[in-house]
Formats: C-alpha cells, sequence, structure tokens
C-alpha cells in the first residue's frame, strides 16, 4: 500500500474522530499532523497482518454489518464464511468489554434470523498491532 494512501486514509480519520489525540498535533486545531515514516510503516504492517489472517482463514464475505437486538446495535467489523471477527489495534491484551462485546454481537446477529449467521462457528478478536489472533471455537458446532 503506496504511503500517500495511508496519509490520505489518516486525513479521513480526522475527519471523522476529531479529536484524536494521537494522530492530531495539538498546537495545530483541525490540523492533521503529519504523519511519520515509522507510522506509515507500521500502518502498513498492520493491513499486511490483517491480509494474510483472511488469506489463512477464509475470504471476507460481509464487512461492517450492522446488529440489531431491541435496546441494542452493534456493527460487525468482519466476517467469513465461519467466523465473526472484531478488528481491536491495542498494545494490551483483550479485556473483558471488549470479549463481551464481540458475543453479543454474536448472539445479535445469531437471532437475528439470518441464515448466514447461523454458520459461525469462531468468534476472533483480531489486533494486527499485536500481531495476535484471539480465536475461540463455538461449542456444538
Amino acid at each position: 500500500m503506496p504511503f500517500f494512501v495511508i496519509k490520505k486514509g489518516l486525513v479521513l480519520l480526522e475527519w471523522k474522530y476529531f479529536p484524536t489525540p494521537k494522530i492530531l498535533d495539538p498546537n495545530l486545531p483541525n490540523t492533521m499532523a503529519i504523519p511519520n515514516t515509522d507510522t506509515i510503516w507500521n500502518i502498513r504492517r498492520m493491513v499486511k497482518r490483517v491480509q494474510k489472517y483472511f488469506e489463512k482463514y477464509g475470504p471476507l464475505v460481509f464487512q461492517g454489518v450492522e446488529v440489531r437486538a431491541p435496546k441494542a446495535l452493534g456493527e460487525i467489523d468482519y466476517m467469513t464464511n465461519r467466523e465473526l471477527i472484531d478488528l481491536k489495534v491495542s498494545s494490551h491484551q483483550p479485556n473483558k468489554t471488549q470479549t463481551f462485546q464481540v458475543l453479543m454481537y454474536y448472539l445479535m446477529a445469531y437471532y437475528s434470523g439470518e441464515p448466514q449467521f447461523r454458520a459461525i462457528q469462531y468468534l476472533t478478536l483480531l489486533n494486527p498491532r499485536r500481531g495476535i489472533a484471539y480465536r475461540v471455537a463455538i461449542n456444538g458446532k
């Protein structure tokens, strides 16, 4: 992925998630700090790790799928034919809130009545920053 594509992506992040202190320069309000070569290299590495994961565990079937339940709304980051995947970019291991979140997405999807969600066999928290996938099989499948 070319550096200029990553730089443009960071500009879009600023627009969508303003303010994001790690990306924005606090001394330049509403202005994107120019990402250095290391930042761009790290983003490229994370993108490659996600691509390799999908090459190994199956093609991407859905992306950004919204799931609903009474008084709840969620968005599944990625899904293959057998796996629901939530992307987490953190330097830490998953916490109970993140684990609960992916479980709730699965339950909302499973009980939505949509047949493609009945085939889910694995729940995964994918962390390309650490290069780790926390993957658990769903019992009974």
